[in-house]
């Protein structure tokens, strides 16, 4: 069930609902996937599954921060009630959040990947 979703230019939404089928969301666990020119990312915390979709170019060390941080603004934010919530319920009031962690995270990338670009 998904509780909340933001994207940019990509639709990623039928790949990720491939992904999703797949995931066991009973055991904690990160794994990522190459699509195109992209990956996509998940973690598995609490029973809910976070997943972001990424350039290749975008470092996997900063995805997974970036999961990381959206799994405790969303436990803070709804604690318990992500157990129970149906499809989107969460989105009106954590897409603003998803929205400005994306921003967070693209402007404050990697070190070294900026190293890498620089030279």
């Amino acid at each position: 069930v998904s509780l909340s979703e933001q994207t940019s230019e990509l639709n990623p939404a039928v790949v990720a609902r491939k992904i999703l089928r797949t995931i066991d969301g009973q055991t904690d666990t990160k794994m990522s996937y190459t699509y195109s020119k992209h990956y996509f990312h998940y973690m598995v915390k609490s029973n809910l599954v976070y997943l972001c979709m990424a350039e290749q170019s975008f470092s996997r060390r900063n995805c997974f921060q970036f999961l990381n941080d959206i799994a405790g603004r969303f436990e803070t934010s709804f604690g318990e009630r992500g157990a129970t919530a149906g499809q989107y319920e969460m989105n009106e009031e954590f897409h603003r959040i998803m929205q400005n962690q994306m921003e967070f995270f693209s402007k404050h990338r990697d070190q070294t990947h900026q190293v890498k670009e620089e030279i």
